[in-house]
């Protein structure tokens, strides 16, 4: 009987020992020899002293049926990989899972100590894929740009796993991807988007030296939700060259402290449907702004509503966000109304908005009297009031609405 791909989340490491009938292949440590041992059969398929060598064999003989590979935790901490595990083409089903969630050196940490290993995981496909890749660690600590787990096929998996690593990126996905409950700290990018409809969700940044989430290449439907991110540089970054389009961005349900740069950086792409929504951005007194558009020439087009935005070093938006609807947040007042007390022909009241607004709607008391908005400034919103005979009416009580 072979082991559903999916198992309950928050699986300890004992939980692992009690799966191992049902694993498809059990990779683990034997003394000094990593050995593959095919749970079907109980027969010991290969032995040796070099860890990728040994599970790159189990994982080709999942052919043409694959099933569920376990990587036991060895005795030093983490396996040593010295050339990049390659999961084939058109080996669609895959469950790649180590024992129980990772943090740099318990559970099964893959580390690479050499340069010239990059990616440490490649999962080569070019359609469907179905892989799952749970409870593994990633220890990238030589060369600039090293990438942990690239993954090229439709419809990955990516849960519960560990990426650190200096200067290297911990996910470069190409398509579709899953990245659900992993803890990405210290890398130079946490995942990078090369297209597709990313799902990233329930993840935890710390501390990445540029971005917790790059993209570089149009994609679709992107939906990033409920991580959490601290003192990274930049949390999301936009960066599409060539001005294609990167449509139905959710941000949504984050919280992000102390980002060394802007929140978000939308550098290059222009987009439709961008939403975010629902988050808590804390500058902590260190954080550029909330949102940079960078290149006029590439606008995005969304809603920006019901955030918290908070302690930003030097404002809330750079560069030019008029295709955005900014509404209803906690930090930057967008619209805002009430009663004045008695205003006269000429005079002024403040609308407390967080910029100059676009429009002022004002009712006036006295009946007869004709209301005119004048003028609209940064502070204050400038009124005439005439009688019916065209001199100055009466000092009255406003009502006001005005709108960012």
């Amino acid at each position: 009987m072979r082991r559903p791909l999916r198992k309950p989340h928050g699986l300890r490491n004992e939980d692992i020992e009690n799966y191992e009938g049902t694993a498809d292949y059990i990779v683990y440590t034997d003394g000094s020899n990593i050995v593959a041992l095919n749970k079907s059969t109980g027969i010991e398929t290969m032995r040796g002293t070099d860890f990728a060598t040994v599970l790159q064999h189990a994982i080709d003989q999942q052919s043409p049926v694959p099933g569920l590979i376990v990587i036991k935790a060895p005795p030093t901490g983490y396996y040593t990989v010295n050339r990049t595990i390659t999961i084939p083409d058109a080996l669609n089903g895959l469950t790649l899972r180590g024992a129980g969630f990772q943090w740099i050196t318990d559970g099964v940490l893959l580390k690479n100590l050499d340069d010239t290993v990059n990616p440490i995981i490649y999962d080569n496909q070019t359609a469907q894929s179905f892989n799952v890749f749970d409870r593994l660690g990633f220890y990238a600590r030589s060369g600039d740009d090293i990438i942990c787990l690239t993954i090229s096929g439709l419809d990955t998996k990516v849960t519960n796993c560990s990426f650190y690593g200096d200067t290297a990126t911990g996910i470069r996905t190409n398509t579709n991807t899953w990245v659900t409950g992993c803890w990405i700290e210290e890398l130079k990018t946490g995942i990078s988007i090369g297209g597709g409809c990313p799902f990233i969700h329930n993840n935890i940044f710390w501390s990445n030296s540029a971005y917790d989430i790059f993209c570089n290449s149009a994609a679709d439907f992107c939906f990033i939700s409920n991580n959490r991110s601290n003192a990274s540089k930049t949390f999301f970054c936009m960066s599409v060259a060539g001005g294609a389009h990167k449509d139905s961005v959710n941000i949504s349900g984050n919280i992000v402290n102390g980002c060394t740069d802007d929140c978000i950086k939308w550098t290059y792409g222009p987009s439709e449907r961008l939403l975010i929504a629902n988050n808590i951005f804390e500058g902590a007194g260190v954080t550029g702004y909330f949102l940079d558009v960078v290149n006029p020439a590439h606008l995005p087009t969304g809603l920006i509503q019901n955030n918290i935005i908070h302690d930003m070093q030097t404002g809330i938006f750079t560069g030019d966000i008029s295709n955005l609807d900014i509404r209803n947040n906690v930090g930057y007042v967008s619209e805002n109304g009430g009663a004045t007390g008695a205003v006269a022909d000429g005079g002024t009241f403040a609308h407390g908005l967080s910029g100059t607004p676009t429009y002022c709607v004002v009712t006036g008391t006295v009946a007869g009297d004709i209301i005119k908005v004048t003028g609209l400034g940064a502070a204050n919103v400038t009124v005439s009031i005439k009688d019916e005979g065209g001199g100055a009416g009466t000092a009255q009580v406003l009502y006001w609405r005005a709108y960012l």
